[in-house]
């Protein structure tokens, strides 16, 4: 058996913030690189929340903020699992020189500013590949490094509204509304982690490196595959929904045992085939549905879907969602009990393919994050080490692989191009 994992002597020097870009280091760090986080005291990573702490302390484990909040954010250290931390001031001279030495002993530089920040900072593509011919760079903006907006900034929801998905992940009739869980940090975070490796796999190859721009909206786009192919043909824009399919029936969340409208009482069931559809009649022990000739169809079902609903209503109430979802997926009926965070963390299923894993932060204690999501056979399981506090490796980082001396880095803290505490 393997003891490596397979991107074990790669270093990536991690210039990412907020959520994307940070979550694509992290599965890259996952995977056995060394991801090195930069960020300044007087700027540091935004997730990290006011130095004062958060006004609202549930934002703290055990609604604490403690002496050093923003060590604290759950947030944060989820997203940087597995990273060192070093606090360098890139726009002062001595910290610009660091960083190009972190740049010749590395393998890949990823960041997600706006397109004009790398520039701004004398630190562009061709200045890094001149300190590291072979560096595989990756930059995230959010609508690319040419174009009338690419300066312009972007966080999950500004992509969500302008790739056109906000219109589609709301209620029929209903006002736009966003996906709540930021759906294009999470599809920039895959597609980056994914270009990195093929970035990695190309010099290999060739030898060469590789600057790879990823524009976070282009990369929103692919989920919108379908609909924006409907509305090239038909010319009309696909409406949303709900929780409705545009062609299945019954297809939705149904209320369970625990009363109407509770978040905690829901099941999702998905019937797209005759077969499935008679299986979920046989499940419900309801015959008369099979002879209804409004339900002998798919197209007829969905004619009638209002009626169909009401009528899986008052027989889905009256079980609970677990027992409902075992009942129906035993019976081949794709269904699924809908989970709010605190179900997740009792999950039978979540506990057994142990995608929860304890970590024991240095400020924040013993807590529960999210492991990794694939498991490789021949190379052992290994839990993530903790998020960084905030400048905690500038030490290591800068004796252990750059060969500086204490005196060398007193000065730098003394001038302020390093650190550990925010400035404001």
């Amino acid at each position: 058996m393997s003891m490596t994992l397979p991107l074990e002597g790669c270093r990536i020097l991690s210039l990412t913030n907020h959520w994307a870009g940070p979550s694509a280091v992290r599965m890259l760090a996952d995977m056995g690189a060394q991801a090195i986080k930069l960020e300044a005291t007087k700027r540091p990573d935004p997730a990290r929340g006011p130095k004062q702490g958060h006004r609202d302390r549930r934002e703290y484990p055990g609604d604490d903020a403690g002496r050093d909040p923003w060590n604290r954010v759950p947030r944060f250290n989820e997203r940087h699992l597995g990273n060192l931390d070093v606090a360098l001031d890139l726009s002062h001279a001595s910290g610009k020189k660091i960083f190009l030495d972190l740049v010749r002993v590395s393998d890949v530089v990823v960041e997600n500013f706006s397109a004009r920040v790398m520039h701004s900072l004398g630190l562009e593509y061709e200045v890094l590949r001149a300190a590291k011919p072979d560096l595989v760079m990756l930059s995230m903006p959010g609508f690319g490094q040419s174009g009338p907006w690419k300066n312009y900034r972007s966080f999950g929801p500004t992509l969500e509204y302008l790739s056109g998905m906000a219109a589609l992940t709301g209620y029929e009739k209903g006002e736009s509304m966003p996906s709540g869980i930021l759906i294009p940090d999470f599809m920039g975070a895959l597609n980056g982690a994914s270009a990195v490796l093929m970035g990695l796999y190309h010099r290999n190859q060739t030898g060469e490196g590789q600057h790879i721009e990823l524009a976070q909206l282009e990369g929103t786009l692919c989920l919108l595959g379908d609909a924006l192919l409907q509305t090239a043909i038909t010319g009309a824009a696909p409406k949303a929904q709900g929780n409705r399919h545009e062609s299945f029936a019954p297809h939705g969340a149904f209320p369970c045992k625990g009363g109407v409208g509770s978040e905690e009482a829901w099941i999702t069931i998905a019937v797209t085939d005759e077969p499935q559809w008679q299986a979920l009649c046989r499940a419900a022990k309801k015959s008369e549905w099979l002879s209804e000739p409004r339900y002998a169809s798919m197209v007829s079902r969905k004619v009638h879907e209002q009626e169909l609903n009401a009528a899986l209503v008052a027989w889905t109430v009256k079980f609970e969602k677990y027992q409902l979802a075992h009942l129906l997926q035993r019976a081949g009926v794709p269904a699924a009990p809908v989970l709010n965070p605190r179900d997740f963390f009792g999950d039978p299923q979540v506990l057994a393919r142990k995608m929860l894993v304890q970590v024991d932060h240095p400020s924040a204690g013993l807590r529960s994050y999210h492991g990794t999501s694939w498991k490789m056979s021949g190379v052992p399981h290994r839990d993530p080490q903790p998020a960084p506090m905030l400048g905690q490796h500038n030490r290591f980082v800068l004796q252990d692989i750059l060969g500086m001396d204490d005196a060398a880095i007193d000065a730098l803290e003394r001038e302020g191009v390093i650190g550990s505490e925010p400035l404001k």
